[in-house]
């Protein structure tokens, strides 16, 4: 179940949950009001000076793989170029060049499709997409010639197991915000039966999953992270977590779409944190088990407003009052997965 240690963090003095602030001597227990999904953080901590204390997880790590396009090749190296029309790859051999008309493109790794050890390349944007064989000659070629399209959207090669074996999946826009997207999955064999120059951009799907996927985490039980921004929310994201089997296990709401910098489980319950889009000293916690239920954090420093970048505004200050003495919870079982220490 990964690696077995313990992990350490400094965290700030002021913990924030579902948007209220936590102050001095507030007890670990539920949440008051309504609790419901998408659930927000149970807990947000901080590394910025000045605003420091620190937590042990008792917990023990369990792995998280990233999930969703990546431009890593088996073959090769997708290069930046400077010519916004051209995707370029290097490779042992020379460089292939691929065009798509006059349509600004990028390039992505779309697999290995064909189990050859090399990857197949798409080449497209949001509104037209190519897979080109790996095998591809050198040299400079049309994606229409020379590949297959596929439709638009990015293609996903880093899908951790989920839809099995022998897919294609992208990531397709809805037809109202472009950022409420979803991940379709075709059959890679009948897409690469095609042929080069043919369209398979109506084959049947074989699976979807709501929003792009983010991560795989390998609890007991793996969960897989899949999300989405939307309007809703005021930009906001929406994380939908799903079991090896499809099942919706439970949505989250935050503020960014990123592989989780730590997960962890023990006898408390599971828990995933990501760190937060500003400021990767702040991270956001969630929780499987407790999802309704603050977790304690203790500092060492006084309340007040969190340090300002130069560029931007101070935040509103904290609740006011004397420093927080770092103590241990008065009971292991209080401290759920987590022990805070000073």
């Amino acid at each position: 179940m990964g690696t077995q240690r313990c992990s350490r963090a400094m965290v700030a003095t002021a913990l924030v949950a579902f948007g209220a602030v936590t102050g001095l001597g507030e007890r670990l227990g539920a949440q008051e009001g309504a609790c419901s999904q998408p659930y927000a953080p149970v807990a947000t901590y901080s590394s910025l000076p000045g605003r420091q204390s620190v937590v042990e997880l008792d917990a023990p790590e369990v792995p998280v793989e990233a999930m969703g396009s990546t431009t890593e090749l088996r073959g090769g190296e997708l290069l930046p170029s400077v010519d916004p029309q051209e995707v370029v790859v290097a490779r042992a051999t020379g460089e292939l060049r691929l065009r798509a008309g006059t349509e600004e493109v990028w390039g992505l790794s779309a697999g290995d499709l064909d189990d050859d050890g090399i990857d197949e390349i798409w080449v497209g944007n949001w509104v037209v997409g190519f897979v080109v064989p790996g095998t591809t000659p050198d040299g400079a070629h049309e994606a229409s010639v020379v590949g297959i399209r596929v439709g638009g959207g990015p293609a996903l090669a880093r899908l951790g197991g989920y839809f099995g074996d022998d897919v294609f999946a992208r990531s397709v826009p809805s037809d109202g915000p472009l950022d409420a997207d979803t991940t379709q999955v075709v059959s890679a064999t009948a897409l690469l039966a095609t042929g080069p120059g043919g369209d398979a951009s109506g084959l049947p799907l074989l699976d979807e999953a709501p929003g792009s996927p983010v991560a795989r985490i390998g609890f007991d039980e793996p969960q897989y992270l899949f999300g989405r921004y939307l309007v809703e929310f005021g930009g906001q994201a929406r994380i939908y977590s799903l079991s090896a089997d499809g099942t919706e296990t439970a949505q989250f709401r935050g503020e960014i779409l990123s592989t989780p910098a730590i997960a962890v489980q023990g006898p408390g319950g599971r828990y995933f944190g990501i760190r937060n889009e500003d400021d990767f000293r702040i991270m956001n916690v969630w929780s499987y088990d407790a999802p309704c239920t603050s977790l304690r954090v203790f500092g060492t420093s006084p309340m007040g407003p969190w340090p300002a970048e130069p560029t931007e505004p101070a935040a509103p200050a904290g609740p006011t009052g004397p420093p927080v003495t770092a103590a241990p919870p008065a009971s292991a079982a209080a401290a759920t997965a987590l022990r805070f220490t000073g």
